[in-house]
């Protein structure tokens, strides 16, 4: 037996048509006579069968680009979006103070009107809340009851901090001024200069006003004795802000 193998590639061209060709090989099996047959085919020198296998050719239909079927598929899309906007409107002309008359449901059926909802740029829909639509008169009237009731537990704090502040820089300034006595007293340490400090000293700001009073007291004074004298520092109201006692040498 033999067997003969031709491989036939063939390709379909022509216009408009790209051929893709799938070469099969044809085989043809030519089988000789045999001692083993029978007698009705040995009358029969060479007896072949052939079995052929054809190649297939598979072709791909491309049809050339016409410009009317852009045209007509414009055409399609400007149809449907008509309708969609005619639907759109005729669907508002049918609604009425928020109620919609619905055709699916029949006669005298309503539906709630649909009112679109914003989207946001990641495609869902935003839902706006009364905070966004900014403030109201009553939020205002609470801001500012609010601010005033702060304000008056804040106000006497500031008031007794001022009071303070004043209290001690007047006290600062009368016991400075009570240990300037004493100085002079020791400055002048005779009799008749100890006797010409005795008595109240107002002390007075810029302004003209009275901080304190000091008052330096002097006992009896003796030659060669050591002469004990006061001061103090009283406010107008009477309270006694500084003071002093101080030995002094009479020579």
């Amino acid at each position: 037996m033999h067997v003969h193998e031709n491989r036939d590639e063939s390709a379909a061209e022509g216009d408009g048509v790209v051929g893709a060709v799938i070469a099969a090989p044809v085989r043809t099996i030519v089988a000789l006579a045999s001692p083993l047959c029978t007698e009705a085919h040995r009358g029969q020198q060479n007896t072949a069968l052939v079995e052929t296998e054809t190649t297939r050719v598979r072709t791909f239909q491309k049809e050339p680009h016409r410009p009317d079927d852009d045209r007509s598929q414009a055409r399609i899309h400007r149809a449907s979006r008509d309708r969609h906007d005619t639907d759109i409107a005729d669907r508002s002309s049918r609604c009425s103070w928020g109620h919609c008359v619905d055709g699916r449901g029949g006669r005298g059926r309503t539906r709630r009107a649909h009112r679109p909802v914003p989207l946001h740029p990641s495609g869902r829909g935003v839902q706006h809340n009364g905070a966004d639509t900014g403030f109201s008169i009553v939020e205002v009237i609470i801001a500012m009851f609010l601010l005033a009731v702060i304000a008056l537990a804040i106000l006497p704090m500031l008031i007794q901090g001022v009071r303070s502040s004043s209290h001690e820089s007047v006290t600062a300034t009368a016991t400075r001024d009570v240990y300037g006595y004493v100085e002079k007293a020791r400055q002048n340490a005779t009799c008749s200069g100890l006797t010409g400090l005795s008595g109240a000293h107002p002390y007075t700001d810029t302004a003209g006003r009275t901080l304190f009073t000091t008052t330096v007291a002097v006992p009896s004074c003796t030659i060669t004795t050591a002469v004990r004298i006061t001061v103090t520092a009283t406010s107008p109201s009477g309270a006694q802000l500084a003071g002093a006692e101080a030995l002094v040498f009479v020579p």
